[in-house]
């Protein structure tokens, strides 16, 4: 990750992707920037409980449940 962007360095998604994490409040504010940046349905993943350790939501300091990404 990369101030909010995750390096893809080989594949079909090659480059830097836009990734938001979000926490459960924070959910639908994360998806609605997805969209409107890339215009396409967004892909949402759940973190698995050591990334969300690690990993604090985009729009608070709570901690991320969620990726989000185009």
């Amino acid at each position: 990750m990369e101030n909010g962007y995750a390096i893809i360095k080989h594949g079909k998604w090659k480059g830097r992707i836009k990734m938001e994490f979000a926490c459960d409040e924070h959910i639908e504010v994360a998806m609605d920037v997805v969209v409107d940046e890339y215009e396409a349905a967004p892909i949402i993943e759940k973190l698995n409980e050591a990334d969300q350790l690690s990993t604090t939501c985009s729009y608070c300091k709570k901690p991320a449940v969620y990726s989000i990404t185009k």
